[in-house]
């Protein structure tokens, strides 16, 4: 059997580039949420409620929720910046239907963005009324972020927090 090492803390240029790969991530959530009622969740909401983990895990992507209502407005700010909205690999329209889709995408900057406008465990409602401002970013909170990303995947979440050292709550 195989044994896991352990995961080690990125050397500082690495550490360098990781916050400022992050820091680009959260100017890009900070614009979108100027422009459309969102809020931040998955690993750069925990990373927003932690400073000091930033340095320490390079966002993959980025997550937000969202009322159906307002997917218009986030494909108006995407192409605003020069992308393009896609719902499972298909350009977005407004008059494509979305139930079941549960979300839409974008790269933005090279950056993926995920908009959920439907969750399949927790009430999209819930994480919009919990939102507060953190550095200038609608944030939802934490609690309710801890159990959706825990809920998705126990393991990687784990990952997460091994790797970020976030306690576990």
């Amino acid at each position: 059997m195989a044994t896991r090492s352990p995961i080690q803390s990125p050397s500082p240029s690495d550490a360098g580039e990781i916050e400022r790969h992050n820091a680009r991530c959260f100017t890009l959530l900070r614009s979108l949420g100027q422009a459309v009622p969102i809020g931040v969740i998955g690993s750069a909401a925990l990373l927003l409620d932690h400073p000091a983990a930033r340095s320490r895990y390079r966002l993959p992507d980025l997550d937000v929720v969202l009322r159906e209502r307002d997917v218009p407005s986030f494909d108006a700010w995407v192409r605003g910046n020069g992308a393009e909205t896609t719902v499972w690999g298909a350009p977005w329209t407004p008059d494509l239907e979305l139930a079941g889709k549960f979300y839409v995408r974008a790269m933005v900057s090279a950056i993926q963005l995920d908009a959920a406008f439907e969750l399949s465990r927790l009430s999209v409602a819930d994480f919009l009324a919990s939102i507060r401002d953190v550095e200038g970013i609608p944030v939802c909170a934490e609690a309710l972020v801890r159990e959706l990303k825990r809920g998705k995947d126990e393991a990687a979440y784990a990952r997460f927090l091994e790797q970020t050292g976030l306690p576990q709550r």
